[in-house]
C-alpha cells in the first residue's frame, strides 16, 4: 500500500479523536465570518436524537421576545439550543421588479429595486426573452434560443443557443 503525505496534512491528523468542541461561528455585523476543522466537521459524535447532528454554531434569529427583535442562539452538538441575549436582526432582504424600464439618456433597461429598510433605487439589468424551442429534424437535436438586451441598442444584445 502506498502512502501519499502531503506537507502538513496526514489522514491519521486529519480525523484524530478529541473532546474538545470546535465551533462554526458566525458574527452579524455586515461580514459573516465562519471557523471550523474540516477533521472536525466530519467526525460529529454519533447517537445523536433521531440521527441528527448539528454543527457548534451561534447564530442572530427571529425572536419575539427580544426587545430587538432578535436573538442569539448557540446551537450544539447534541442539538441543543442556548439564548445568549439579544443582538441586531438581520435587515431584510432587496427585492427588485421586473427589467422592463428604458433610461431615455442611456437607452438602458433599468429596473426599481427597494431594500428592506424601504428606500428605492434604479439599477441597470438586463432584459431576456423567455427561452424558445426549435425544432429540428432527426439526427439534428432541437435547439433553445434566448434573447437578451442590455440597451435598446443592437449592439448590446445577444442570442443564446443550447442544445435542448
Amino acid at each position: 500500500m502506498n502512502i501519499m503525505n502531503v506537507p502538513g496534512f496526514t489522514a491519521e491528523a486529519s480525523l484524530y479523536k478529541t473532546n474538545q468542541r470546535y465551533q462554526l461561528l458566525a458574527s452579524w455585523a455586515g461580514v459573516t465570518k465562519e471557523y471550523v476543522g474540516l477533521a472536525q466537521f466530519l467526525s460529529l459524535p454519533d447517537g445523536q436524537p433521531d440521527g441528527q447532528s448539528c454543527l457548534v454554531r451561534v447564530r442572530c434569529l427571529p425572536d419575539p421576545d427580544s426587545p430587538t427583535g432578535c436573538s442569539k442562539i448557540r446551537t450544539e452538538l447534541d442539538c441543543t439550543e442556548t439564548n445568549l441575549g439579544s443582538c441586531q436582526c438581520p435587515p431584510p432582504p432587496t427585492t427588485c421588479g421586473p427589467c422592463n424600464r428604458i433610461n431615455p439618456t442611456t437607452l438602458e433597461f433599468t429596473q426599481t429595486c427597494t431594500t428592506g429598510g424601504g428606500s428605492t433605487f434604479t439599477r441597470p439589468c438586463t432584459n431576456c426573452s423567455p427561452e424558445t424551442r426549435i425544432s429540428l429534424p432527426f439526427p439534428v437535436s432541437d435547439r433553445c434560443i434566448r434573447f437578451c438586451c442590455s440597451a435598446a441598442l443592437p449592439s448590446s444584445c445577444s442570442v443564446t443557443v443550447r442544445t435542448c
